[in-house]
């Protein structure tokens, strides 16, 4: 359901966002993927042309229905 993707999607920003900068699991070009509740839970960080700002995308896809997806681009800043 929609309601499931949406919780998944903003633990999986919660738990991205709450990572300190320099941690592995956000360096540029860093992909994961994850199956939970008969979800995948896939995301990816990119490096952007602001200093200190990473782009981390998340997807969320049903996986019975892969038509189905919810998506959300999130920034990070890192210390100034």
């Amino acid at each position: 359901t929609i309601l499931m993707a949406s919780t998944l999607l903003a633990d999986q920003f919660e738990k991205l966002i709450s990572m300190e900068y320099t941690h592995t699991e956000l360096d540029p070009g860093k992909q994961a993927a994850s199956v939970e509740n008969g979800f995948l839970i896939e995301h990816t960080t990119a490096a952007t042309q602001i200093p200190n700002i990473k782009q981390i995308h998340i997807a969320v896809t049903q996986s019975h229905s892969p038509g189905r997806r919810l998506t959300a681009t999130y920034y990070k800043r890192g210390a100034d």
